[in-house]
């Protein structure tokens, strides 16, 4: 294991490094191949248990270990950043830009309360602001018209899961924070599920009040001018056609995962205006978690504006090194160490035994691996069968594949209460006998 954890923050130093280097948001954490590489010597069985361990540590870890792992993830990243990408665009040319926009996937992180990534974000933003006071540099934070757009349809989708759902909100909001992870699921349905497990029970309704009180993009923009951002006129400025057809091509695979001709358009517009900015010699930067924009822009003609754009993974990374500051947490520990989860019958998996954890304790659900096993298949196999689809964005058909998994939990969690008294009893003590 001393060697598995140690190409782990070696090979985790080199993704972070990296995909900082591309200003490209890093892929999540792949262990199961280094796992079987470090462990040739085990059994099977027992490599299973130790995958579903440290799966469980990287998406669930306690205060103890999310320290830990915050820290490793800092100074693997450095290590790696000096040696092997000592030179970028951020380090050299913008250290302190005097523009930064920010889309819709990393601003709404970053306001609404209870997710993971908002007190980091936060810090982020305020460190900056401090660095540039004391250089005397004015700093703007920018958000285009277009991504309030974006903003407004992500709380309404929220609303519209919330009403299919009803009473069970609340339950399935947390099943599905679970299942995927509060950062990848509808920023309002995580954030509101993590808060509520963290501090008391409030209805959906009460959460958005309080948390998210805009139902319009006027409202919007006058609230987010309260928090301190400059809302931009969007506008199609004299490259938007060329960054239009580049981004449709680039997406003509993606389509039907969502990005359509009104997020391309978005994406074009904010691309143009920030040309615009650079070819004045402005000092921009363009925050973004998306990586299929990301991964466009790299490369080809476009080139000087891909330099301005910064994942919100490295921008965190970058005032980390740079400005320093950056408190350990939780939202730290799920930047830098998320787990790439990479099929649904693993994604059950570990949804059951991040639900057997749950109710029972750690050696009580580890020594049950063909439980697990057993439940986990079953439950995969009938959510293909009945065509359940946890993915969508529909708000109907994700209800309807979460009530559907929710059933299957509850016979797994029966099945599991009658394994565990089973097993309690087998390990009881016997009555000395006279």
């Amino acid at each position: 294991m001393t060697l598995f954890f140690s190409e782990l923050i070696r090979r985790r130093g080199w993704d972070l490094g990296a995909a900082f280097a591309a200003g490209r948001a890093p892929e999540g954490v792949s262990i199961e191949s280094l796992l079987n590489e470090c462990t040739i010597g085990l059994s099977a069985f027992d490599r299973e248990r130790l995958l579903r361990v440290c799966t469980t540590m990287l998406q669930h870890p306690s205060h103890e270990e999310s320290d830990v792992l915050g820290e490793l993830g800092r100074v693997s990243f450095a290590v790696e950043l000096a040696f092997q990408s000592p030179r970028s665009t951020l380090l050299h040319k913008a250290i302190l830009p005097r523009n930064i926009y920010f889309d819709a996937s990393v601003l709404l992180p970053a306001l609404v309360e209870g997710h993971p990534f908002t007190q980091i974000y936060r810090s982020a933003i305020k460190r900056l602001k401090a660095a540039s006071s004391a250089a005397a540099i004015p700093l703007k934070l920018k958000i285009c018209t277009v991504y309030l757009n974006e903003i407004i349809s992500h709380r309404r989708n929220a609303v519209a899961y919330s009403d299919e759902l009803g009473d069970d909100f609340l339950a399935v909001a947390r099943a599905d924070a679970l299942y995927h992870g509060v950062p990848n699921v509808n920023v309002f349905v995580g954030s509101y599920a993590n808060w509520v497990e963290n501090n008391t029970q409030v209805s959906f309704g009460e959460f958005l009040s309080r948390f998210a009180p805009y139902t319009t993009e006027l409202q919007l923009r006058q609230w987010l001018k309260a928090q301190g951002f400059e809302i931009v006129d969007s506008f199609k400025g004299a490259k938007y056609a060329a960054y239009y057809s580049h981004l449709e091509t680039a997406y003509a695979n993606s389509l039907a995962r969502g990005k359509g001709p009104i997020l391309i358009e978005h994406d074009a517009i904010q691309l143009s205006i920030l040309d615009a900015e650079v070819q004045k010699g402005e000092k921009a930067l363009f925050v973004t978690a998306d990586r299929q924009l990301q991964f466009a822009l790299s490369g080809g003609r476009f080139d000087l504006v891909g330099e301005t754009m910064i994942s919100h993974v490295g921008l965190v990374q970058f005032i980390e090194l740079v400005l320093g500051g950056m408190a350990d947490g939780f939202g730290l520990t799920e930047l830098l160490w998320s787990p790439r989860i990479s099929d649904r019958s693993q994604a059950v998996r570990s949804y059951f035994t991040s639900r057997g954890l749950e109710q029972y304790d750690d050696g009580l659900t580890m020594a049950m691996p063909a439980i697990i096993e057993q439940y986990a298949d079953a439950a995969a196999a009938e959510l293909a069968r009945r065509g359940a689809d946890l993915e969508t964005d529909d708000p109907k058909r994700r209800a309807e594949a979460f009530r559907t998994l929710g059933a299957l939990e509850r016979n797994y969690l029966s099945g599991m209460h009658d394994a565990v008294a089973k097993l309690r009893q087998d390990t009881a003590p016997k009555a000395p006998k006279r």
